[in-house]
């Protein structure tokens, strides 16, 4: 592939993955706010993006901006570049900033009793924990700033990972999806293939795979954001429709209705029975 067709099409796509991304966090914000309540959105969902973008934002600007840490990459990976690119810390910067706005609905509008459950504020106290830790130690010299930021990278990934399951697990419980954006993960998923399409086009015109599995923050984020974005379209639009939801009201409407004139229709019997 030609070397201006390849940053081309990897600027490209890179802005169109910042847009969807961009575009993903505004939904369940304008939700809440429409709404004012937060009831349907699970509160871990919230933090665990307070602290994966936190710290997403941080290896984003280290590894673009930093002479220190690209020295580092470069004497990992010679000949390619850190695989990060100013629309990493546009989008970054986007999604931090409404993560924080989402934090502050929480905190402000209806929540109709919910919380953040006691293991997401173990695991998330454990992990501030140790990244205050591991800058300590990188300040003191005794470990290389790429591998704190391959750490806060791992960070997100895992914050990735965690905070779909809790709200997956909700809509499961409640058979709804109401109080959750889903245009959320329709942009999400957008956004993911144009993350991955990107990093192959920047490793085919490197001709160097570690462009692409280098960058194993941003490929695990696109990986499992697209897959829990499928998982959460099949709830909405096929397992959780408001057809669906309303049948099954319906259905259990009319049962408890049966079972009432069914117990009415005894206990009338009994008293009959009973009477001299």
């Amino acid at each position: 592939m030609p070397a201006a067709v390849a940053e081309v099409l990897s600027a490209v796509l890179g802005w169109g993955n910042f847009t969807a991304w961009f575009l993903a966090m505004y939904p369940q914000v304008l939700t809440n706010y429409r709404r004012k309540s937060v009831v349907g959105l699970h509160l871990d969902w919230l933090a665990y993006n307070v602290v994966g973008h936190t710290a997403y934002l941080a290896y984003n600007i280290a590894m673009l901006c930093s002479s220190t840490v690209r020295d580092e990459y470069y004497s990992r990976h010679p000949g390619s570049p850190p695989p990060v690119h100013v629309n990493d810390i546009a989008f970054s910067i986007n999604a931090t900033a409404l993560t924080y706005l989402g934090a502050w609905q929480a905190m402000t509008y209806e929540r109709g009793g919910q919380q953040v459950s006691r293991l997401c504020k173990s695991l998330l106290t454990f992990v501030c924990a140790a990244m205050a830790v591991l800058a300590v130690v990188c300040g003191a010299g005794h470990m290389k700033w790429l591998d704190m930021l391959m750490f806060m990278g791992a960070v997100k990934l895992m914050a990735s990972g965690m905070k779909w399951v809790p709200q997956a697990v909700l809509n499961y419980q409640r058979k709804s999806t109401i109080g959750w954006d889903i245009r959320t993960n329709m942009c999400g998923l957008v956004g993911g293939s144009c993350a991955i399409l990107q990093m192959t086009v920047d490793a085919i015109a490197a001709d160097d795979a570690s462009n692409f599995l280098g960058n194993y923050a941003k490929l695990g984020l696109a990986t499992l954001t697209m897959s829990f974005d499928v998982l959460f379209l099949y709830q909405h639009f096929v397992l959780y429709t408001d057809k669906t939801v309303q049948k099954k009201a319906e259905y259990q409407a009319l049962m408890s209705i049966d079972g009432t004139d069914s117990d009415d229709e005894e206990e009338d019997d009994m008293s009959l029975t009973a009477e001299p």
